[in-house]
């Protein structure tokens, strides 16, 4: 199960955006379920509040979410989550993939106009099923046959 958290900018300077993302491998279908949410932050060294009904962008690979959330931001509220998103992504024949994640959005007449955080994250490698290689294509009763197999990468 591959995870991670990377940050982003606002355009309010005491505010700090990350997003917060896991996944989880299906072999069969050789995918991933990628899910991923928005968080927001306000520093304790602020006593300001920023608060307002925002609207937030999440976009997993080319499956996007929006959403309208309100928000109080103040010091000691801890990380607000504001929007969370879950799109299913196919990985490469060989198993690999790396997928883009990308959230935006802000609340209309205040200091968090905008925010900006985006990263081009690793999911973990699927393995793929091995061939099976003869040396004839056909062989008689009592013929040795010969065989190899090519371990998927």
């Amino acid at each position: 199960m591959a995870n991670g958290t990377f940050d982003g900018v606002t355009s309010n300077s005491s505010i700090a955006v990350r997003v917060v993302w896991s996944s989880q491998a299906k072999t069969q279908q050789n995918s991933s379920i990628v899910t991923a949410s928005v968080q927001l932050y306000k520093n304790a060294s602020y006593s300001s509040r920023t608060y307002g009904t925002g609207t937030w962008t999440l976009q997993i690979g080319s499956s996007a979410a929006s959403a309208q959330t309100s928000v109080n931001l103040y010091s000691g509220a801890g990380w607000v989550t504001v929007v969370t998103h879950q799109a299913t992504i196919a990985h490469q024949a060989n198993g690999t993939c790396s997928v883009s994640i990308a959230a935006s959005g802000g609340i209309s007449g205040t200091s968090l106009s905008s925010l900006s955080c985006q990263r081009t994250v690793t999911l973990d490698a699927i393995p793929r099923a091995s061939t099976l290689c003869f040396a004839k294509e056909s062989v008689n009763a009592g013929e040795e046959l010969s065989f190899s197999i090519t371990r998927a990468d």
